[in-house]
């Protein structure tokens, strides 16, 4: 009898290991800076989301190709995922002189708007992960992107933002989306100067590569 239980106790002992062992690709949770994080998965589907704004700029003259729209198309190369971009009813490429666009941003931010979009996303069930990227406005996303989060519940997903800026950095992004989904998984992306945005390639890719990309 000693002898069996001994052998149930074995049994038991290995399922256990066999039982952990099948969750360890599934790794999706934040962990310290400059380790691998693992949050592609077999079968897994990615979006990337960004708004980003052509024309005029703050130190760059008129682009034809918005900053962060630069790092979204770099993803997307190296990820294979779908993209989304949020484009404003409000036609702020057509604002010439750069100070009146801030002024604009500035009293949007002051009220919280929630300035409008085109187009929409069908069926965004049938994603896992969502990059959502923005250049930095007043020390957060601009009012167009809390549009989208408030059209859009992405708790239960991994979320990985990206940002273009000046200084700022991811500026209070992290803290809003955490506040939006408390549910999701939200991973801490790459936040890159806009002025740099075009020779981030490497960067993008050796950020990407420690997701599993």
């Amino acid at each position: 009898m000693k002898k069996l239980k001994y052998i149930l106790i074995a049994i038991v002992a290995l399922l256990a290991t066999i039982a952990c062992n099948g969750n360890t690709d599934k790794t999706t949770q934040q962990v310290e800076n400059n380790t691998t994080i693992k949050v592609q998965e077999e079968n897994s589907k990615a979006l990337i989301v960004y708004f980003s704004k052509r024309g005029v700029n703050y130190d760059q003259g008129i682009l034809e190709k918005g900053n962060t729209e630069v790092i979204a198309e770099y993803i997307e190369e190296i990820t294979g995922a779908d993209l989304f971009r949020i484009i404003p009813d409000k036609e702020y490429e057509k604002i010439e002189d750069y100070d009146k666009l801030v002024e604009l941003t500035r009293i949007e931010r002051e009220n919280d708007e929630r300035p409008t979009f085109k187009g929409k996303i069908d069926d965004i069930s049938k994603y896992d992960t969502i990059f959502i990227g923005a250049p930095i406005w007043w020390y957060t996303l601009p009012q167009v992107v809390y549009t989208f989060l408030d059209t859009y519940n992405l708790d239960g997903k991994t979320i990985i933002p990206f940002t273009t800026h000046e200084g700022s950095g991811f500026a209070d992004v992290i803290e809003v989306l955490q506040k939006y989904y408390p549910q999701a998984t939200i991973i801490k992306g790459v936040a890159i100067k806009g002025s740099k945005a075009k020779d981030s390639k490497e960067d993008v890719t050796k950020w990407l590569k420690k997701l599993g990309y």
